[in-house]
């Protein structure tokens, strides 16, 4: 039996439509995914200024060496080591973040709450809107003495260096994390 003329291009016909189908189901899937609340973290370090009235920050993403932002920011009194978490909503809606951690190897979080670091939580980001959060690094120091007694922080903090990384929890119950973790050194 011979395929017709007509019998071919109905099927390059089908597939086509089959094909467009397809990829408009993608597109839409895509656009449904950009279009809702969507937020992206970035871990920070950096140093605050003395005084604790004043929010002047010196900040780099994580991976500089503390000694040179240090250094950087001695001379203006920021001497306050701090480890900031920069959240920026992606999407085309506002996010709310709920809450905040400094997150450790092992699963032990330490959050701080109505911290003068940052805004007061839940905060409302607008689309395209940052906000900043920070935590002291003899915060970390504290959490470390109350959380002593397990097995896994016994071995963290051995040599007390630390290995951090911040996470928020966004007003639709997801947590977004930074990307990195950051070894840092806590003071003595």
């Amino acid at each position: 039996m011979q395929a017709s003329e007509l019998d071919v291009i109905n099927a390059g016909l089908g597939a086509a439509a089959f094909v467009l189908a397809g990829a408009s189901l993608a597109w839409q899937s895509v656009t449904w995914k950009l279009s809702g609340s969507r937020a992206r973290a970035e871990l920070r370090i950096g140093v605050m200024h003395r005084n604790s009235l004043s929010r002047q920050v010196l900040s780099y993403p994580a991976g500089k060496a503390w000694g040179e932002i240090a250094r950087e920011g001695a001379p203006h009194g920021l001497t306050r080591k701090v480890l900031l978490l920069k959240v920026r909503s992606t999407g085309r809606q506002q996010v709310t973040i709920e809450s905040w951690s400094a997150v450790f190897p092992g699963g032990p979080k330490i959050s701080q709450l109505n911290s003068d670091l940052g805004p007061s939580l839940p905060h409302t980001l607008g689309a395209g809107e940052p906000g900043e959060w920070a935590i002291e690094l003899n915060t970390l120091e504290t959490g470390r003495q109350i959380l002593e007694g397990t097995r896994v922080l016994r071995f963290l903090w051995r040599r007390r260096t630390i290995r951090v990384r911040l996470e928020a929890e966004l007003g639709h119950g997801k947590v977004i994390r930074t990307s990195r973790w950051h070894r840092a050194r806590l003071p003595d």
